[in-house]
């Protein structure tokens, strides 16, 4: 998926183009989700989720790149995260009824319908001029291969944040639903019905907010807040035995100001024609952090559930030092601006 999101992003940008790409990985990444759909083996139903993953990557650096091409992307960001949020508790709410009241693939069936409609509205991209390039073709993508990006320096150490943060989240994100799945006697309806509800909460309300703030201090200001936060009170969860306070707590707006921030900080140090190589890196960092975290599964099997969420905090700990080089860059482009 490294691969795929740097070299699509960079071909992405090599030509101008975002809709071509957007359009493939879309499309290639409907096809494993319907699959899933005639088998009832968890096996391969978590290969083709992983296929899904893997085809997304095509697109996602461009259309991110596509998102934030405005001065004000934090609101652009916003508004994303607002409509995606919609749509996110929806789903949710329909995947615990589906699951509950029929089976398991009509989830599967539903998801690839909703996603073949959602081709009609990329189509309606405006058309977009191609670039030429001074570079041949082949040597722009092959930087790809490489370490080096065109973005500012100061974006590699933002990446490490990214993928120690996102690796120690994600380490404890499972735990966390299954802890929640147990308290609440593991009812899928209204498992449903709380991811739901706390999905359309921490994105919707949180996303036009978090824009905001990103354009007024900064993407990586707000993830070095959040951070913080979450240092604070992910360990809470786990020692948490009330089910309702944990439902609140879940509620809470954090993540969405995270998920933005996280996706400002490229748009506002990073100049558009090398945008979405600069996204895929971006996505690259945190899918290897989240492919990672299935060590705290096996830790949690090891040492128990609740020393594996606990832990939580020193991954995040550790991530917040190599995020002060974009910090200190980000301020002096505003100040020279």
């Amino acid at each position: 998926m490294y691969l795929a999101s740097r070299i699509f992003g960079a071909t992405s940008d090599y030509y101008g183009l975002r809709e071509p790409f957007i359009m493939i990985g879309h499309i290639l990444s409907l096809l494993p989700i319907f699959l899933c759909y005639f088998t009832q083996e968890l096996n391969l139903i978590i290969v083709l989720y992983m296929l899904s993953s893997f085809f997304w990557s095509f697109g996602l650096p461009s259309f991110f790149a596509a998102l934030t091409a405005v001065e004000k992307t934090g609101k652009v960001l916003g508004w994303y995260g607002l409509i995606g949020g919609i749509g996110w508790a929806i789903g949710n709410f329909l995947m615990g009824f589906l699951y509950e009241f029929q089976k398991a693939s009509s989830v599967f069936i539903s998801a690839s319908g909703i996603m073949a409609l959602s081709i009609l509205f990329i189509s309606f991209y405006p058309k977009e001029s191609r670039v030429l390039q001074r570079e041949n073709l082949r040597s722009y993508v092959g930087s790809a291969l490489t370490l080096r990006f065109r973005a500012p320096a100061q974006f590699k150490w933002y990446l490490l944040t990214m993928f120690l943060s996102w690796l120690g989240l994600q380490w404890a994100w499972p735990l966390l639903e299954l802890r929640m799945y147990d308290l609440l006697e593991r009812g899928k309806a209204l498992y449903g019905v709380v991811l739901g509800l706390s999905s359309f909460i921490t994105l919707s309300i949180a996303s036009i907010p978090a824009g905001r703030i990103s354009d007024k201090i900064g993407g990586a200001r707000l993830v070095q807040m959040i951070i913080l936060i979450y240092i604070f009170l992910v360990p809470i969860f786990a020692f948490l035995g009330d089910p309702t306070i944990y439902a609140i707590l879940w509620s809470i707006p954090i993540w969405g100001f995270f998920e933005i921030g996280s996706l400002a900080v490229p748009a506002q140090t990073v100049i558009e024609s090398f945008r979405a190589e600069a996204m895929g890196a971006l996505e690259s960092s945190l899918q290897l952090g989240i492919f990672m975290s299935f060590m705290g599964g096996i830790f949690a099997d090891k040492f128990g559930r609740e020393l594996g969420i606990a832990i939580t905090s020193v991954f995040l700990v550790v991530s917040l030092p190599s995020l002060q080089p974009i910090i200190k860059f980000y301020k002096r482009k505003k100040q020279s601006n």
